[in-house]
């Protein structure tokens, strides 16, 4: 982490360095690529809701080095092409001085080389290894990474729950594909028989998984991963009880079962479920949290596990700047 804050700091100041006193007023202005519609406005808005809060809370004791902050952002639909423009957009017109490059894997991959040709920090909360290793240290991740979370989800699934027969639900982008090999791999090495006997993948938007989830049922699983995720997820762990039955063990790696609004979608059918998430942020002790918590849950009605990424990103590259 401290080589990848170094690197953040370095980018920061580079890009945002003052030519004189005339710019000593200058808005920092942070460029956000996010989902406000679509599949994955259901994390990707929290995440915005709580950026802009931060940079107003920022701004009530001073902005950063005196200066205001100022959150640019643009709807990129979870869509890697959508998001490659509104990079584009947010680095070369707005000449954003830090970037969240997108609310997807799939938009944040296509959106990097965007933000490293204009020099331009990055940050934000995509928990894929190659966020990391092909950002070249620009990137501030706040987040556990898709190797921990999955991987103890398979180790989970086969030493304490006793899992033999796995099945897998995925859709057919990056984040869908890497947890179907990340969990399949894992699971597999445990030994004692243990293996993925059968994989079904849907494009992402689907809402019907019916054909996919009868091909599942006649492998006789007694376990299944849903890496079905946003919108989409809630009517997959709907339907996965109703065609699988209550026996089949049900779990997801996303965190979207700590979602309340998922929760009260499901409501009695997540008994029995296990998910993989990051630490309960509104469990912890610490008073700066638990005052983070109440301010985001009394402003928005609710508080989401995205929204305290946003606030730890936001936080962590105020400082590096």
């Amino acid at each position: 982490m401290r080589k990848f804050l170094r690197a953040a700091v370095a980018t920061t100041v580079l890009s945002i360095g003052l030519a004189g006193n005339a710019l000593a007023q200058e808005a920092i202005r942070f460029g956000v690529s996010t989902a406000v519609s679509g599949d994955a406005a259901a994390y990707g808005k929290p995440f915005l809701d709580a950026i802009q809060f931060t940079a107003e809370e920022f701004n009530k004791s001073g902005g950063i080095m005196g200066r205001k902050v100022q959150v640019i952002y643009y709807d990129d639909r979870g869509v890697p092409d959508q998001g490659l423009q509104v990079a584009k957009k947010l680095v070369f017109d707005d000449k954003v001085h830090v970037l969240q490059p997108g609310s997807t894997s799939g938009v944040i991959l296509t959106a990097m080389p965007v933000g490293k040709d204009g020099k331009v920090a990055m940050w934000g909360y995509g928990l894929a290894k190659q966020w990391l290793v092909e950002s070249e240290g620009a990137i501030f991740r706040a987040g556990v990474p898709e190797q921990v979370s999955v991987t103890g989800m398979a180790a989970f699934a086969h030493s304490q729950r006793k899992l033999r027969r796995v099945g897998i639900l995925h859709i057919d982008s990056f984040p869908g594909e890497s947890t179907r090999d990340l969990f399949k791999n894992a699971f597999e090495s445990g030994g004692d028989g243990a293996k993925v006997v059968a994989i079904a993948s849907t494009a992402e938007g689907t809402r019907d998984f019916s054909s996919q989830l009868l091909t599942l049922s006649r492998a006789r699983l007694d376990g299944l991963v849903i890496a079905v995720y946003g919108s989409g997820f809630a009517p997959a762990f709907r339907q996965a009880r109703q065609f699988l039955g209550k026996d089949v063990v049900l779990m997801e790696t996303a965190s979207q079962m700590s979602d309340p609004t998922t929760r009260a979608e499901i409501q009695d059918l997540a008994l029995g479920a296990f998910y993989a998430s990051s630490p309960m942020t509104p469990l912890s002790p610490d008073p700066m949290t638990q005052q983070m918590v109440s301010s985001l849950s009394k402003r928005f009605g609710l508080y989401k596990e995205f929204m305290g990424r946003a606030v730890v990103g936001m936080m962590v590259m105020k400082e590096a700047i």
